[in-house]
């Protein structure tokens, strides 16, 4: 961690050691596999409506975890340390996407 002020805020510090813990990529990790998973379940083959009511429940589910994790990191490391991983900003782009698609 950078050795600024923000970074030495209790909140900061929780949340840095959010990320850094072992099982915390690998949580995602899995979290992406089971959404990708439902994902697919959605088009083929064709459900009954209560169980596409349920995947659509469990997608907001992962974006809730996904949402989650972008503010976590983002909390973390500052945004500027954030947008300089490739792969957090694409996370970013899928959230904002996501909860866009939620809300309209």
């Amino acid at each position: 961690m950078p050795d600024e002020p923000y970074f030495e805020k209790p909140f900061v510090k929780k949340c840095h050691s959010i990320i850094e813990h072992p099982l915390f990529d690998g949580s995602i990790t899995l979290v992406i596999i089971l959404n990708t998973i439902c994902l697919a379940m959605d088009k083929y083959p064709a459900f009954d409506q209560e169980v596409l009511s349920t995947l659509s429940v469990l997608n907001l589910m992962f974006t809730a975890i996904f949402t989650f994790e972008v503010v976590v990191k983002m909390t973390a490391l500052g945004v500027k340390e954030f947008m300089k991983e490739g792969f957090n900003v694409f996370d970013l782009f899928i959230v904002v996407t996501s909860l866009f698609q939620i809300v309209y």
